[in-house]
């Protein structure tokens, strides 16, 4: 897929902010926006609670924050909710 100029710098800024996380942050991050695992999927395969899965994350990428921007996205993973913050 080829990506317009904006669609590049879209691409470029979550690359950016995906590499500034913590290891744990981004691997739950990507099983759950990349992968498209749930919670208790995401739980099982780290040996976590939901609870402890929610709190590695940051407030901007809990789900009741950017959950449903996300999911409306046709990519589902690079709308302005993700980019903006």
């Amino acid at each position: 897929m080829r990506l317009n100029r904006k669609g590049r710098v879209r691409l470029a800024r979550l690359e950016a902010a995906v590499a500034t996380m913590e290891d744990i942050t981004r691997e739950i991050f990507l099983m759950l926006r990349v992968d498209g695992l749930a919670y208790p999927e995401i739980g099982a395969r780290l040996s976590r609670s939901k609870g402890s899965i929610l709190r590695c994350l940051p407030v901007q990428l809990a789900p009741d924050v950017i959950g449903v921007e996300l999911r409306n996205q046709p990519s589902g993973l690079l709308g302005p909710a993700v980019i903006a913050r």
